[in-house]
């Protein structure tokens, strides 16, 4: 293929393709489920009036499956947090009131999020049957809710758009309690390796403040859309443990294993280091 290659993916490349769209290419003809599924609950999201990428095709080359979609022309949130404080700060605000209006929408056609995470935990393989479990058994207890969940929102899946921000990457939505969102987008944006296609120098700097994003996302999020501090809590455990069915380099792996012990087993000194929030605003109400 000799169209511009945008972004290379786990499982899949995305290529310029013509002047005003892209094509996100899977690498195996195994994925053709996985292309239609996301294709299909894009355009579902699509419905309720939230910031997306339109599809155009499903479509295959040499054998593989592929989706067409609009070319958003713009830098991921991720590319634009500049060199100074003020700019990655400003950065985390954004990402908060996005994600705030996202689980405004509803749409019950989506698939249900609890479900989903139970296949997960089930199948991360870096777990025990004894954690696995215990996630399940924490995500029993838990409701369920009606927002529309993005299911993988962290910087690099916003794209800065002349029309404002875009949401990309949607094959894991589903709609559910938001704060299973919360809980996964506070989760990757402490514990995800930073990609490869990022510079060094801006992976770096990243990587120093992103303990600091995340409490502002958190405290902006709230100050938006209260919730109550132990909702978000009981959603880590299973929202870890189910992160661990993905391909995750073998530092994020241990790195989220770690934690997944801690939240199981951790004392309460180990629990205000995993709810960094909790010095920030107290007791109760986040």
């Amino acid at each position: 293929m000799k169209s511009l290659c945008l972004n290379q993916g786990k499982s899949s490349d995305v290529y310029k393709w013509g002047d005003q769209h892209v094509l996100k290419l899977f690498s195996s003809p195994h994925y053709r489920n996985d292309a239609r599924r996301e294709a299909h609950v894009t355009q579902l999201v699509g419905q309720t009036g939230f910031y997306v990428p339109q599809v155009v095709a499903i479509t295959e080359w040499q054998s593989c499956p592929g989706i067409v979609y609009e070319y958003i022309d713009g830098q991921t949130l991720l590319q634009k947090l500049g060199p100074h404080l003020w700019q990655a700060f400003q950065a985390a605000w954004q990402f908060a009131d996005l994600h705030v209006e996202m689980h405004q929408y509803s749409q019950p056609m989506l698939p249900d999020l609890r479900p989903q995470l139970r296949r997960m935990i089930q199948s991360a393989s870096p777990l025990s049957s004894w954690l696995k479990s215990m996630a399940i058994h924490a995500l029993d207890q838990l409701s369920d809710g009606t927002s529309v969940c993005h299911g993988d929102y962290h910087f690099a899946n916003i794209l800065m758009s002349h029309r404002g921000p875009i949401v990309i990457d949607w094959p894991n939505a589903c709609q559910g309690d938001r704060l299973a969102d919360v809980a996964r987008a506070s989760l990757v944006l402490r514990y995800a390796s930073i990609p490869s296609y990022i510079p060094r120098s801006m992976r770096w700097r990243f990587a120093s403040i992103r303990t600091w994003l995340n409490r502002i996302y958190l405290w902006r999020y709230y100050a938006l859309s209260p919730f109550e501090r132990t909702r978000l809590e009981a959603w880590m455990l299973p929202v870890a443990a189910a992160r661990l069915s993905e391909q995750l380099p073998k530092s994020e792996i241990k790195r989220v294993v770690a934690l997944v012990h801690q939240l199981t087993q951790g004392t309460s000194r180990q629990k205000e280091q995993i709810y960094p929030f909790r010095a920030m605003v107290g007791e109760g109400r986040v």
